[in-house]
């Protein structure tokens, strides 16, 4: 008996073209290709919540993706903005979805890894977009690393209206990214083995913000990863965005997070060495971030922690960091916007 034909591939709105919605001379709208069992399978997983405005790009720049094994698992925190229509309207080149209220994204996220079949997943929030190719790419380059769980790589990240800027990710050394506090692993363009969660877990439900930095960070002290240059997304920045609208949960999880990782049985004497130093970044931060926000009682408090921990080292970050900004401000160059460009 023959399968039947699949139905007609959704257009693309009127007026959008380019990547995920026409092909490169914009005329022809794109179609998912051939799908072949036998290859990698590659479980690519969305979280969503009323996000309708950005969903289906973020949808079409899976679906159209040229590997031809790919298992597509979309997670709906039960959306009232129109979400599960457009979710509906691409439903046969989606694996599994649902719409209904959940615990949050990393409690989505890990329903999505018990149910993957994949043998490598990444996950892509549904404000974000996988680049043309970008999935059989990591596949291939899985292929002549057996022993790697994380591969990951460069992303875009910017405004729909503004510049796009380009975040990249770093060679995975654990131990500069625990006295820098940047974990400069983007999420958009990571992709690691089941087999790497089978053996160091999924999520931790309890966070908001540091979610995927928790579990990244995990991965690069007990697993193995790689850092491979290379555009792999976008990340889009917008009002509504996790990483902007909730700035100040950082205060919140960022200490409790570096706290319970200095606090495992076993560590190594390399990593317990920097305990001091990397606790009082992380208050330094969460200062920066309560006095960038007007509340100064906060901000003096972390400040007092800062100096606690590390005296010398959070009076010459404190001071090192004034003078970056003179410096910018004087030149011309723009600042950083702390951990809205980091990624989380």
């Amino acid at each position: 008996m023959t399968e039947p034909a699949p139905p007609p591939f959704p257009p693309p709105p009127d007026g959008k073209s380019g990547w995920p919605w026409t092909s490169d001379d914009d005329a022809n709208p794109l179609r998912p290709g051939p799908r072949n069992n036998a290859a990698p399978r590659v479980t690519v997983i969305t979280p969503s919540f009323n996000q309708a405005e950005y969903l289906e790009e973020a949808i079409r720049s899976v679906v159209l993706q040229d590997h031809p094994n790919l298992e597509y698992l979309l997670l709906d925190g039960g959306s009232s903005d129109g979400s599960v229509e457009i979710i509906e309207r691409y439903g046969p080149w989606i694996s599994f979805w649902v719409s209904e209220p959940d615990g949050g994204q990393a409690e989505a996220i890990n329903t999505a890894f018990r149910r993957a079949t994949g043998e490598f997943i990444c996950w892509l929030n549904s404000d974000d977009v996988l680049y043309q190719g970008y999935v059989s790419r990591r596949v291939a380059e899985f292929g002549t690393r057996e022993k790697i769980d994380l591969i990951y790589g460069d992303i875009d990240m910017g405004w729909d209206s503004g510049e796009r800027s380009i975040l990249h990710g770093e060679p995975p050394f654990f131990l500069d990214m625990l006295r820098t506090l940047r974990v400069a692993v983007p999420q958009q363009g990571a992709m690691w083995r089941r087999s790497t969660v089978e053996k160091l877990g999924g999520l931790d439900p309890r966070w908001r913000v540091v979610l995927d930095r928790e579990f990244f960070l995990r991965i690069l002290h007990r697993g193995a990863a790689e850092y491979i240059p290379g555009l792999c997304g976008f990340f889009r920045q917008h009002d509504g965005a996790k990483s902007i609208a909730e700035a100040t949960a950082w205060v919140n999880e960022l200490p409790t997070m570096y706290s319970e990782l200095f606090a495992e049985e076993n560590l190594e004497p390399s990593v317990r060495r920097l305990e001091r130093e990397t606790m009082a970044t992380v208050h330094l931060l969460c200062s920066d971030i309560l006095r960038a926000a007007g509340r100064w009682s906060g901000s003096l408090m972390h400040m007092a922690k800062a100096m606690r921990w590390h005296p010398t080292h959070a009076i010459s970050s404190f001071f090192s960091a004034r003078l970056a900004g003179l410096r910018r401000r004087f030149s011309g160059q723009p600042g950083s916007t702390g951990t809205r460009q980091e990624p989380m």
